[in-house]
């Protein structure tokens, strides 16, 4: 499978956490875990009406040895078919029957780094066209059998034996994504590294808490700069509510959150009338569950499993397959 310059459409760097081991994870969620997408390349021989059914075969097979899979991801398992041969049967109607030689492949999409191959026996479909025998024979492909289990098996230890020497790069990232902002992918990018990856995984999570602040810091500033624009500019019942409605999304655990309650309390004084209002008990409310609800970890926990689906474009040579 030779694939040259390709843009990939929705692959992300990475997601996900639990807290189980990933040998006994069985179907909690994929944070956590070692993850593969399964990808069809653009430029493989998979006709693109049997794409989405080789992608679900190998979902499930992947999803049965323990392992996450993601929408989006760098660690991808994908596959191509070599037709070996193709005839037209002595029969009637006449049918096109393929046969086919599929080999199946685990690497790194963002740099070209291949960790794994297989080549399972040829498969045979048989159909009214060529579309159709081909997908017939993908479907014959066996999944559930030992050596596809130790080609991913040996997958995953690549997988592993990344994480764990490249931790401090993958630290440096996140720094780097959340100074310039992207807080939200800097959080997915350390809680994607695999709970297996013991020490490198307890590296990740400290470092979870640090990017967590800055989150929170940053969105609250601007928050509550927004906040005191609209009571400085109509220091009123009507700045009051617009006020109240950015002060809402003042993290009680931010920097920012003493500003905000100054702030808070200005309004209340010059406008007494409010106090009782509908925005000043929803700023409570919503302080009060973040406080109880939110601690770093639950949040950064839930802000990775949103990114999990977000695309990440890579544009990379891959030569080797």
């Amino acid at each position: 499978m030779k694939l040259t310059r390709i843009l990939v459409i929705p692959v992300l760097l990475l997601l996900a956490g639990a807290v189980s081991a990933q040998n006994n994870a069985g179907k909690t969620d994929d944070v956590g875990r070692v993850a593969l997408t399964p990808f069809i390349a653009e430029n493989s021989n998979i006709p693109t009406a049997s794409s989405n059914l080789m992608r679900s075969k190998m979902r499930a097979a992947v999803t049965r040895m323990g392992l996450g899979t993601s929408a989006c991801g760098r660690f991808i398992l994908t596959l191509n078919a070599d037709v070996v041969s193709r005839e037209i049967t002595p029969t009637a109607p006449p049918m096109v029957a393929t046969v086919l030689s599929p080999t199946f492949y685990i690497g790194d999409l963002s740099d070209g780094t291949l960790f794994a191959s297989l080549t399972l026996p040829a498969v045979k479909g048989v159909g009214q066209n060529e579309e159709k025998s081909y997908m017939q024979a993908l479907k014959n492909i066996n999944l559930n059998n030992p050596d596809f289990a130790k080609f991913v098996g040996d997958g995953k230890e690549k997988i592993i034996a990344y994480y764990n020497t490249h931790i401090d790069f993958i630290i440096k990232e996140a720094d780097a994504l959340s100074g310039k902002g992207e807080h939200e992918r800097a959080l997915a990018l350390l809680m994607g590294v695999p709970t297996v990856c013991a020490d490198a995984h307890a590296r990740a999570m400290k470092h979870v808490g640090t990017v967590y602040q800055r989150k929170i810091d940053q969105e609250s500033a601007e928050a509550l700069a927004r906040a005191t624009g609209a009571w400085a500019a109509s220091p009123d019942a009507t700045g009051a509510t617009e006020a109240g409605e950015w002060l809402a999304g003042v993290h009680p655990l931010s920097s920012s959150a003493p500003g905000a309650a100054k702030l808070q309390s200005e309004m209340k004084s010059r406008v007494k009338e409010l106090a009782d209002r509908e925005w000043t008990e929803q700023v409570k409310q919503n302080r009060e569950e973040a406080a109880l609800a939110q601690t770093a970890m639950q949040a950064a926990k839930e802000i990775a499993a949103a990114e999990a689906n977000r695309p990440v474009y890579y544009t990379t040579v891959l030569s080797w397959w």
